[in-house]
Formats: C-alpha cells, structure tokens, sequence
C-alpha cells in the first residue's frame, strides 16, 4: 500500500510545478500541462465501480512548449536525500530518449528532495546514468557525461544524493514571480548535438 504521506508529498510537488507553469502561461514563457493516464473502471456484480486499471499511462508527467521549444518534463518526489534512476521507467525512458532525439526539443528530469531542494536535471545526463548504471548494471566504471557546456561524473551505483548533483541544477522555489522557477536554464538544455561519455 501507498504510504499517504509519499502520496501527499508528491501532490505537493505537482501543486508547486502547476503553479510555476501557470506563470509562465501568463508570461507568454511557456505552455506547459500535466499529462493524464487514462483509466478504465472496472464495475463489480451490481455495477458500482470497486476499481480501475490502467488503459493508458502518460508518457511523461508535462509536456508543452517553452519559447519555441517543444519541452518534456519527467517529476519525481523523494522524501529521502537521494533517489534511484530507476525511478524512471523503461517506456518513459525510451519516450524521453526519442523525444530529445529531434533538434530543438528540451527534456528535463525535474527532482524534490523532501520538497526542500530541487533540481531540473537535463535528460542527456540522466539518460546516460539510467543507460550504464539500470540496463547494464555497471556500477564500477567512472563515466564522464559532457553535455550543454556541462560535465558530470555518473556516481558509481544505483542512486544519486542531491548533493552529487551539479549545482547548476538545483532550482530556487522561492522566485518571486514563478515559484518553483525550473526553466531559469531550460534554454541551455535545448537538443543539439550528442552527449558526450568518457570513462574516467
């Protein structure tokens, strides 16, 4: 069962990022909507609803546009100091890889940390690590992921703390105009050309 307070926090995290995008609408910045799962109710023997199933999941959790940017946003809550890259799924991880595969889009994996920090990760450095370090289990060799004008070493395991993220990511929630201000460097992260791994 769901713990309720996990629950509570991610609706948090979802109010915090409806209200930053609902800014930028205003602002004329971007246009970005919550994408929804389609359910099928599933009715019992006297025909009242007991459940449902899951007809369709939304690939990823936002998706618009940002200037003249088609954008993706994958959201993931934590309410711990560190979260495992496996926390995207297979299909949303190969939707986001062919969605940044076209030039000109931008994909981020935007993380809450016990929604006291956050951090807009561009999907170029989260694919790799959830490449080498999910699908093939490599969690010995250093990698390198140079990207955006940026630079990252993948840590050697499943998961990653907030504080081996780059400080470049972390995202203020206390902007005065947008809130949760995750585009403040969106347009650094528009698909351009190929990242760039190395082994250290």
């Amino acid at each position: 069962m769901k713990n309720r307070s996990y629950a509570n926090r991610g609706s948090s995290f979802e109010q915090f990022i409806n209200f930053s995008n609902e800014r930028y609408r205003r602002s004329g910045i971007a246009f970005i909507r919550k994408q929804c799962t389609e359910f099928i109710p599933i009715r019992d023997r006297n025909g009242k609803i007991s459940n449902v199933k899951v007809e369709h999941k939304a690939t990823f959790d936002y998706l618009g546009r940002f200037n003249s940017h088609p954008i993706a946003v994958e959201a993931k809550n934590t309410n711990t100091h560190s979260i495992r890259f496996d926390r995207i799924e297979p299909n949303q991880a190969e939707d986001m890889d062919d969605f940044t595969r076209e030039k000109g889009t931008i994909g981020l994996v935007l993380l809450s940390f016990n929604l006291e920090t956050f951090y807009a990760v561009p999907w170029a450095f989260w694919s790799t690590a959830y490449r080498i370090r999910v699908k093939q289990g490599d969690t010995k060799t250093p990698i390198l992921v140079r990207c955006h004008g940026q630079a990252w070493e993948i840590p050697k395991k499943h998961s990653v703390r907030e504080d081996e993220l780059l400080p470049e990511w972390q995202v203020s929630s206390r902007d005065m105009h947008f809130g949760l201000d995750y585009l403040v460097n969106a347009e650094k992260y528009v698909t351009e050309y190929s990242t760039e791994t190395q082994n250290t």
